[in-house]
């Protein structure tokens, strides 16, 4: 004969066992966490001695152009971006002949960055051309100008602002036939932005959108 648990047992053993079941998710949850910062704690370790290795070699390029195959012969294919974002970081500390040193030692490893271009997620398209509009002048100049035409505001001012501070004079139409894009933005960052292309292409007074509304540094 089938022996069957009175009412308040069976909800008992349920319940005990609901208990257990969250306490093993618990567990796991926890161990799944801890392994995941041990991981990215090895990954930041090893990024960090990445760093350390190049950064001699990089100033020892800035110091001798020269010497730059000296520093991707310790880039290995898998560390190419890392590498990339090193470089990027660099290079918002110097300035003249020391950029251009930089955008040649990066310019190799240049060519996966435009693949984040068709992301579907804004801030990797950000970056991808922050990163080329930076650092891959002109050789992905077609690159950075076709984001201006991103459906993000955000992608597309970035690459305005990119191309803006080469002062090179052919960036200065697209840019401006752009400008309508960028209405929500502040005025005087437009302006300053403009006026990075040098005297001959700084806007008319009322040539900017006429919103005010948004204020911001990038």
């Amino acid at each position: 004969m089938l022996y069957v648990l009175p009412w308040h047992e069976t909800v008992f053993t349920a319940l005990v066992a609901s208990v257990a079941l969250l306490a093993l998710l618990s567990i796991a949850f926890a161990v799944n966490v801890l392994m995941l910062r041990i991981v990215n704690d090895r990954t930041a370790r090893r990024w960090a001695r990445l760093e350390r290795r190049w950064e001699a070699p990089l100033l020892g390029v800035l110091s001798d152009p020269e010497t730059v195959s000296e520093l991707w012969e310790l880039v290995e294919e898998h560390d190419q971006p890392q590498f990339v974002d090193f470089v990027l970081r660099w290079s918002r500390r110097v300035r003249g002949s020391d950029e251009e040193a930089l955008r040649t030692a990066a310019l190799s490893f240049l060519e996966p960055v435009t693949k984040t271009l068709h992301s579907s997620r804004v801030e990797k398209r950000t970056r991808g051309v922050q990163t080329l509009g930076t650092l891959g002048l002109p050789r992905y100049e077609n690159e950075v100008l076709a984001a201006l035409e991103d459906e993000s505001p955000l992608v597309a001012m970035v690459a305005a602002r990119s191309l803006a501070k080469k002062g090179v004079a052919r960036y200065a139409p697209p840019i401006l036939e752009h400008l309508h894009r960028f209405e929500d933005w502040n005025r005087n960052f437009l302006a300053a932005m403009l006026a990075a292309m040098g005297s001959n292409w700084r806007p008319r007074s009322g040539s900017l959108p006429r919103s005010d509304v948004r204020s911001t540094s990038m």
